[in-house]
C-alpha cells in the first residue's frame, strides 16, 4: 500500500478521479475523521521533527486551499513554486482563486499549475505553481544537479502533522518543522528511506511537496509512505528533483518568454491566455456569471 503526503482538499478532484485513487491504495487523513479513500492525500508534519526558527528555511511555505494549509512548497524563483504533483492535481483554473502560498508570513495567489506530463502518481510527482506576484524578501532555494546516494544525510521540511515513531501521526498541522533522514535507496527517480532509527525523523501527511536539502540544496520533494500514519516501520519516499531538472528549468523559461509576449497576441498561441482573455471580458456579479468564467476557462485550458 503507497500513501500521498498530502492534506485533504475540499472540491478538488471529480467523483472519478476519486474511485480511481481509492483504488490504487491512496489514502487521505481527514482532521477528526480518521482515514478514507478520499482524493487529495494525507497532511503531514515531520515526525519527531525540531520547529523551524524565523530564520531557517525561509523560502519553505504552505500551499493552502483558503485558509487551509494542505501541502509544502519551495520558493525556486520570484514567482515560482516547486512542488509535489499530486498537490495539485484536479485543481481546475477557475478553482485557482481559492488558492495560495503562504511564505514569509504572506500569501501570494496562484497563477497557474504545471504538472509534469508524466505524472500519475507515484511516476513524475513534481509541480510548479507560478504565482500573480513575486515573493518579497525570500531568496529562492537552489536546484541539485547531481544525483544523490545512498547514505547521504538528507534535511526534510514541512507542514503537517507530528507525532512520534511509536504513536505516528497524532494531529497538530500547520508548522513548519524539519528533521533528517538517511538515504537507504536511489534509484532513477526516487530516493527511499525506511523510519526505523529513533535518532532519525520522517515526513508525514501535509509535507507533501516539501524539500528535501542535502548540502543546502533541493534534492528532492516528498511524494508519500508506505504507512498512512508515518509510524515505525514506514517505507518513506522523495521524487528526486535533478531527473525533473531540465523540465522544471523549461517550463520556467517558456513561460518567461509568454509573458513578454503582450496578451492579446500570446491569446493567438496559448491556450491560457486565451481563456483568461475570454473570462475577464465576462461580467462577474452574479453566480451565473461566475459559472460561465469558470465554464469558459476549464473548456479551454487543458
Amino acid at each position: 500500500m503507497i500513501s500521498v503526503r498530502t492534506q485533504f482538499r475540499l472540491l478538488a478532484l471529480s467523483a472519478a478521479a476519486v474511485a480511481a485513487l481509492g483504488s490504487a491504495g491512496l489514502y487521505s487523513l481527514v482532521p477528526g475523521q480518521g482515514s478514507s479513500a478520499i482524493a487529495g492525500g494525507t497532511v503531514e508534519r515531520i515526525i519527531g521533527g525540531t520547529v523551524a526558527g524565523n530564520s531557517q528555511f525561509k523560502n519553505v511555505g504552505a500551499l493552502k486551499q483558503r485558509s487551509f494549509k494542505f501541502c509544502t512548497g519551495t520558493v525556486i524563483a520570484p514567482n515560482w513554486v516547486l512542488t509535489a504533483g499530486h498537490c495539485c492535481e484536479g485543481i481546475r483554473p477557475s478553482q485557482l482563486r481559492q488558492y495560495s502560498f503562504e511564505v514569509g508570513g504572506k500569501n501570494y495567489d496562484w497563477a497557474a499549475t504545471y504538472i509534469h506530463p508524466t505524472y500519475n502518481f507515484p511516476d513524475g510527482d513534481v509541480a510548479l505553481i507560478k504565482l500573480k506576484k513575486n515573493v518579497t524578501g525570500i531568496t529562492p532555494a537552489v536546484l541539485r544537479t547531481t544525483a544523490p546516494i545512498v547514505g547521504d544525510f538528507m534535511t526534510i521540511v514541512g507542514f503537517g502533522l507530528t507525532g512520534t515513531g511509536a504513536s505516528g501521526t497524532t494531529g497538530g498541522a500547520g508548522t513548519k518543522r524539519y528533521g533528517t533522514v538517511r538515504l537507504d535507496g536511489v534509484d532513477p527517480y526516487f530516493v527511499t528511506w525506511s523510519f526505523d532509527s529513533p535518532e532519525l525523523n520522517n515526513t508525514a501527511p501535509g509535507d507533501s511537496g516539501g524539500p528535501g536539502f542535502i548540502g543546502g540544496q533541493i534534492a528532492s520533494v516528498c511524494s508519500g509512505g508506505s504507512n498512512e500514519n508515518a509510524g515505525w516501520g514506514d517505507e518513506s519516499f522523495n521524487t528526486r528533483t535533478d531527473a525533473y531538472r531540465t523540465w522544471i528549468n523549461t517550463t520556467l523559461q517558456r513561460s518567461a518568454a509568454l509573458d513578454r509576449v503582450p496578451s492579446g497576441v500570446r491569446a493567438l498561441v496559448d491556450p491560457a491566455a486565451a481563456a483568461e482573455l475570454a473570462a475577464e471580458a465576462l461580467p462577474g456579479t452574479t453566480l451565473i456569471d461566475s459559472t460561465v468564467r469558470s465554464f469558459v476557462l476549464d473548456r479551454n485550458v487543458k
